[in-house]
This record gives C-alpha cells, sequence and structure tokens, in this order.
C-alpha cells in the first residue's frame, strides 16, 4: 500500500477504489450487447485514456470500423469523459485508476477476466503502459502491440523496455518506417506499418482569411513557443494575419506570457478545446505544426486531406508524408528562422501555396479512414487464422 501522511485522504482513497472495483464488478453482470453476434469473431481494443490524444482518436476510429465486421469491446484505461465518437455497435469499458497497491496487478487480473468473459480472439492495445498491460492479461488470444510515437526521442528511458516488450508480442504495428527501423531485425519480422485513418468534415475554403493555425496540446514536445517567436518575426512583414491555437495544455499560462512579452497579444488567440476542428480552421490561409516529436501526427494529416498548405518541423511522421516544395514545407526542428522564412514563403508565392494545397490532397488519400481500416481488417484477419492453426 502506498503510504499517505494524510490519514482522511487515504481513506477517501481507499474508499474510492473500493467503489471502482465494486463497479467493474457490477459491469461484469451486464448482459451483451444485443448487437453482439456468436457468430463473429471478438476484437479487444486497449487505449490509456478516454480523453483528447491522437492514440485516442485512432483507437475509436478503428474499433468504430471493425464493429461493421467483428464484435469489438473498447477499453480506456480511464474513466474520463470519452472526447471522440463511439458507435453503438462497440462495447465500452473503462478500467478503473486505483490509488493503493497492487493496483496494476488489479488491473492485469481485471483486463484478463474481461479477454475470458468475452472469448476474445485478438486483442489489440496503444500506448506502452497498455501494450504491457495488454501481454501480461494474454489468454490464448493473439497480441498485437502499437507504437504510436519514437520512443528513441519521447521517452528513451523506455526504450529498452520497449525492445522486450514488443518481443513477446505477436505482431507490432509501427506508423513510420523510421521507427520500425530502431528495432532488431526480429521484432521487425512480425511488425507492419500502419497509418493513421483520417476523416476531415471540412474541405480549405478557396478564399483563406489571413489566419494561421496550429491544432495540438499545449505541451513541451508540441513547441508552440518557436511558432509564437516566428510569427512575432512574421508579423510586421504581414501585420493583417493572426495566429490561432486550438487544444489544452500545462504550458497555456507560459504561452500567453510570452505572448504578452513580445507584444503580440492581439494578434495571437487561444481557442482552447473546440469539437468541430476542421470547420474553425477551414479558412486557415496556413497550419503549422511546430512539434519536436511524433508519431504520425493526425492534425497534420487532416490539415493535408482539407488542403490547407501545411509546415511542418521534419519530425518522426512528417518527414515521411512531406516532401518539401510539393506538398508542404519541412523546417528543422525548434528552428525559429527556418519557420519565419518557409511562412513567408508560404504567403508570398502563391504558386507554391496552391501545389502545396492540391498535392496535400493527393498525399492524404492513403490516409483516408475506408483505406486505413481495409488494413487493419487484413491484419485481423489474418491473425485470427494463425490462433486457428
Amino acid at each position: 500500500m502506498k503510504f499517505n501522511k494524510n490519514p482522511v485522504r487515504a481513506v477517501r482513497k481507499l474508499v474510492r477504489d473500493i467503489q471502482c472495483l465494486k463497479k467493474e464488478m457490477d459491469q461484469r453482470k451486464q448482459p451483451l450487447p444485443s448487437t453482439w453476434d456468436v457468430n463473429k469473431n471478438n476484437i479487444l481494443i486497449m487505449v490509456s485514456s478516454s480523453s483528447k490524444g491522437g492514440a485516442q482518436r485512432v483507437a475509436c476510429q478503428v474499433a468504430n470500423g471493425l464493429s461493421e465486421k467483428y464484435n469489438v469491446v473498447l477499453i480506456f484505461g480511464s474513466d474520463a469523459r470519452n472526447c471522440y465518437p463511439v458507435s453503438e455497435k462497440v462495447m465500452l469499458r473503462h478500467l478503473p485508476h486505483l490509488y493503493f497497491d497492487p493496483s496494476e496487478l488489479l488491473r492485469i487480473h481485471l483486463v484478463k477476466s474481461l479477454k475470458r468473459q468475452m472469448n476474445i480472439d485478438v486483442s489489440i492495445s496503444l500506448l506502452i503502459n497498455m501494450n504491457q498491460i495488454n501481454l501480461k492479461s494474454a489468454q490464448g488470444e493473439r497480441v498485437i502491440v502499437s507504437e504510436r510515437n519514437n520512443p528513441a526521442i519521447a521517452y528513451p528511458e523506455e526504450f529498452e523496455k520497449t525492445k522486450k516488450i514488443y518481443a513477446k508480442a505477436d505482431h507490432v504495428i509501427f506508423q513510420t518506417r523510421e521507427v520500425q527501423s530502431l528495432y532488431d531485425p526480429e521484432i521487425q519480422a512480425h511488425s507492419t506499418i500502419l497509418p493513421n485513418p483520417v476523416s476531415v468534415q471540412a474541405m480549405a475554403l478557396a478564399d483563406p482569411a489571413k489566419r494561421i493555425v496550429n491544432v495540438a496540446r499545449l505541451e513541451v514536445n508540441k513547441n508552440q513557443e518557436m511558432l509564437i517567436r516566428a510569427f512575432a518575426r512574421f508579423l510586421p512583414l504581414h501585420p493583417g494575419f493572426t495566429l490561432s491555437f486550438y487544444g489544452e495544455g500545462r504550458l497555456k499560462e507560459k504561452l500567453l506570457k510570452i505572448v504578452t512579452d513580445l507584444g503580440i497579444q492581439d494578434k495571437v488567440f487561444f481557442h482552447g478545446n473546440v469539437d468541430n476542428i476542421h470547420e474553425q480552421i477551414a479558412d486557415a490561409a496556413c497550419f503549422v505544426l511546430s512539434s519536436n516529436v511524433e508519431g504520425m501526427p493526425n492534425a497534420l494529416l487532416e490539415a493535408m486531406m482539407m488542403g490547407l498548405p501545411c509546415i511542418s518541423t521534419n519530425c518522426t511522421g512528417s518527414k515521411e508524408v512531406i516532401r518539401d516544395g510539393w506538398n508542404g514545407l519541412l523546417v528543422g526542428t525548434g528552428d525559429v528562422d527556418g519557420l519565419f522564412h518557409a511562412m513567408n514563403r508560404m504567403t508570398d508565392e502563391p504558386d507554391l501555396a496552391k501545389i502545396c494545397r492540391e498535392n496535400a490532397k493527393k498525399t492524404a488519400e492513403k490516409f483516408r479512414l475506408e483505406n486505413v481500416i481495409g488494413q487493419w481488417e487484413k491484419l485481423c484477419d489474418q491473425e485470427i487464422k494463425k490462433r486457428k492453426v
């Protein structure tokens, strides 16, 4: 049991743990959803939380897509509000966050029990913590783990651990060739590169406003500070432009202070999380991804599919989809000067912007939701056949 100096708080946390476990046990007594077909194979998908994030969005999209062919259970590793639409054909479950040890063992036991109860054929997990739980709770199903980042950069202290984890999986999904190449040949041999599925609800307007937009969490690795500083240099040359950020995060106050210190607070706007993001950015003159590290950036792919002129740092994922000067512009990570010049080019060279818009849409076609779900179905079918051998 974790030590807590405040006994009242400790009791409250213990009571909450008991309530969470009781709720989980009550869920076990619920009948299977009416859409559950005993003649279909059963797929489990696991992701660490139901909050906003690239992996969470992909988990919901894949679950929705696969539910047309299989019985699908989607497990979130927290009981937060779900931020993305989930089909009624998908059975939703939440793993309780427990304060007292052995919380991880209990979570593994709960998943193991669920796999037995649902007779799971293939279990798919996204993100390292759920990948570990997926493997440790295996009940004879085929286990697929998915790496959603570049671990050598995003969490180098965990990189060696991921190698051991992925070696035990039946199949590993990577998003890029670059990340796949970081692993031993034995792991690469039972792996696949599967892109993120992308769908958009609006297309870029033919007559854009003088707006530059960024869609990302306000966190260190997204490096919005780089974009703010580049925009402060860009603004005197293009005084009619504004900069809009969409997303929440821990760095919001720091970024607001930087904006104020630079004296551009009347030109920079923080809109937070919005539901209709594609409609919100459809009038942008340019989309900028300023990240230091990514897996495969969903926001960039969506902007490309919309037909927005895009600039991105050459982080993992971006440099595999953007050909500099053909379907977007690439700059070095952390390169404020390079981003400043790229923003000038995209603004001052309308022919370049037009070429990038048109080719971005062509590039994004291979990431279209229907195409990617078809690849997931093919992989699941292959693993189900292997299980039956």
